[in-house]
């Protein structure tokens, strides 16, 4: 019997990364692979059994307090017809909010669309078409999780990626403020728990996150950003990026002084400014 090593290397060679479509005589050698890559884990059923127990677990929410927060309220929600987006919007009608709205790009398809739910169309990537829609629905909630989170393509897709997850996430966060919305939610990824990851899915979503989360509380200096970043296993060039891609502000008390670091609204040094 061929070993596991094996066989996963017969299955690469059966059908080479690249290919669009696979034929039927691709397809029957990958099932007979299949067939075989079970039979040579014995432990096959005990790993498939557990897998499937995961789908049957919970976590125990506090109705009293979920109903307070987002009943009668109006809660938007940016990637509603993908995956995680689709299942949020119904778990959120289970609180009964007075309106419910999705903003997307429409491009996910497969996924159920809510009854009640108001579905709209516009790139987190466009500033004009978000603000447009945050100033019509004026929501009390939002909750962002459109994105880019495919990680193999995202390392095909660099610019689309890093516009979508930093410069989207700014623009959505700037959309929000504007808008005078009271909470906003984002959601993040696992891999952002990572200490270092050359990953461009895992360094986008990692950096726009870190930067906002750091420059919070108020202005901090450039070298104690970075000294932070670096720190926490960031690449500085990424940082940089988030920097630009979230609108964060440079500017500095006298001419000779250190640069500072601010989110929009949050700077307080005025006699240089550099956006």
């Amino acid at each position: 019997m061929a070993t596991v090593s094996e066989i996963i290397t017969a299955m690469r060679e059966a059908a080479p990364a690249g290919q669009h479509d696979l034929d039927g005589r691709v397809l029957g050698e990958l099932r007979s692979l299949t067939q075989a890559l079970i039979a040579a884990k014995p432990d096959v059923d005990e790993e498939y059994n557990r897998f499937l127990a995961l789908g049957q677990r919970g976590i125990g929410v506090p109705d009293g307090d979920l109903a307070e927060w987002l009943g009668g309220t109006t809660v938007l929600v940016t990637g509603g017809t993908g995956c995680i987006g689709s299942t949020l919007l119904a778990q959120v009608a289970q609180w009964q909010p007075r309106r419910l709205v999705s903003v997307s790009r429409g491009l996910t398809g497969g996924w159920p669309r809510l009854a009640g739910a108001e579905y709209l169309h516009a790139d987190i990537r466009d500033r004009p078409g978000l603000a447009t829609i945050f100033g019509e629905v004026r929501p009390d909630v939002v909750f962002h999780l459109a994105a880019q989170r495919d990680p193999g393509l995202a390392e095909r897709e660099i610019h689309r990626t890093v516009t979508t997850n930093v410069l989207g996430t700014r623009q959505v966060i700037a959309a929000a403020e504007e808008a005078g919305v009271r909470q906003l939610v984002f959601a993040s990824t696992g891999k952002a728990l990572r200490p270092y990851s050359r990953e461009v899915y895992t360094a986008s979503k990692r950096a726009a996150e870190w930067l906002r989360q750091y420059l919070h509380e108020g202005e901090r200096s450039r070298c104690a950003v970075e000294f932070a970043a670096q720190q926490d296993g960031l690449c500085i060039a990424t940082v940089r990026r988030a920097k630009y891609d979230l609108g964060v502000v440079s500017s500095k008390e006298t001419y000779t002084g250190a640069w500072f670091w601010a989110l929009p609204g949050n700077e307080s040094a005025t006699d240089a400014v550099v956006p």
